[in-house]
């Protein structure tokens, strides 16, 4: 009596088939009733709710591979929100990794792939494939597709590229925000990587002492700063210069982080730490959100304008104002507030940019420093407001 064969199995053995002929690493056919293209060096493939992305090979910068693509674990798709992940799984191509994650595209839950291809010369190629929703067999020929352009990669030469150009500034930032890190001045290889909040003791929002957090930046090249000030408005070589102290370096994934800070021998693994999503590109916020507790003494022309601040608030139309006195629904609030303390605002990425109406600028840190959206992170400090 033959063996029973699943439906699954069957659907895979006619899949592989297909792709079963002998092709060239930089020519592997799409899937048949793919479309097929390539923008800025990435190839796309798209089907009906199916996306996926071969990505240029990209440097490591000294990481083993399983470490940066540990990091990329719950870093969402573009306009996608992180809901879980499957954990990182080796592959059975030698060095290779993938993880399956759950994600929402707007209203819709939908599943994301990442596979990471091991190069030579420490270079690595990422590849995502994005499901808006339930497409079973567009996904078992795309994840296989990705596992064959892996099979037959041809290795990346680094004497071949062009002067100036590094392939890590093709991907992971594609997947967080460029803007993230180009907004910050320093040397090519302290590329910011993410912000990351982690648990301390201290002064909370409310103003007690207990269990409260810090944020802090880690960068490509194993560098982290608590100093988000300075290095964002500014430039990473200034923070160092004038707050040494408050660099040191970091290592592990999404799941651990040790930190070594400045003059410290070993390093310390963190009591808990979580990563701050970046928003999207010129995202805009709606309401108030204030720090009951505040530093004094300082003016607009500082870098201490947010320590100051003790009530900033958005509106959609690219408004805001940092005075506690500005209140309501509408941003025609603003106009009795004082040019110093009002102005425009745009959010990309981790970058926060206010041009006051005054004409004076600053860049600070941003995200959400809660899951719910009621709390948002400006340079350091948390301020509380409403629901997103």
């Amino acid at each position: 009596m033959p063996a029973k064969i699943s439906v699954c199995n069957m659907l895979t053995a006619a899949l592989f088939t297909a792709f079963s002929s002998t092709v060239l690493a930089d020519n592997v056919p799409a899937p048949r009733g793919w479309d097929d293209t390539t923008v800025d060096g990435v190839r796309i493939l798209k089907k009906d709710v199916t996306t996926i992305q071969i990505r240029p090979w990209q440097s490591l910068e000294g990481q083993t591979i399983d470490t940066w693509f540990e990091s990329l674990e719950n870093t969402p798709p573009e306009g996608a929100q992180f809901m879980s992940s499957r954990g990182v799984k080796t592959d059975d191509t030698t060095g290779a990794y993938s993880v399956l994650r759950t994600v929402v595209f707007g209203d819709n839950e939908g599943t994301s792939l990442l596979y990471a291809c091991p190069g030579s010369n420490g270079y690595a190629q990422l590849s995502s494939m994005n499901i808006t929703d339930s497409a079973f067999l567009d996904s078992m020929a795309g994840g296989m597709f990705i596992h064959r352009v892996c099979e037959n990669a041809e290795q990346p030469d680094a004497h071949s590229l062009s002067a100036g150009q590094t392939p890590d500034s093709q991907s992971l930032s594609k997947e967080t925000s460029q803007s993230s890190a180009t907004a910050i001045k320093g040397s090519a290889s302290s590329e910011l990587l993410e912000l990351r909040g982690i648990l301390a003791m201290g002064i909370q929002a409310d103003g007690t002492f207990g269990v409260t957090d810090d944020f802090i930046a880690l960068f490509s090249d194993g560098s982290y700063t608590s100093d988000l000030a300075t290095t964002f408005n500014d430039s990473i070589e200034a923070s160092k210069n004038k707050k040494p102290k408050k660099w040191g370096t970091w290592r592990g994934g999404e799941k651990t982080l040790s930190l070594r800070g400045y003059n410290d021998n070993d390093f310390e693994e963190t009591n808990g730490s979580w990563r701050i999503e970046p928003s999207p590109e010129d995202y805009r916020l709606s309401g108030c959100f204030g720090r009951l507790t505040s530093n004094s003494g300082g003016d607009y022309t500082s870098s201490t304008i947010v320590g100051v601040a003790r009530t900033w608030c958005f509106w959609p139309d690219g408004r805001f104002t940092n005075s506690s006195a500005a209140f309501g629904s509408s941003s025609e609030v603003s106009m009795g507030v004082s040019d110093k303390a009002r102005g425009s605002y745009r959010i990309d990425g981790y970058v926060a940019q206010f041009t006051y109406d005054d004409g004076h600028k600053i860049t600070t840190a941003f995200g959400y420093a809660s899951n719910k959206g009621d709390h948002v992170l400006i340079n350091g400090r948390r301020f509380m407001g409403a629901k997103r």
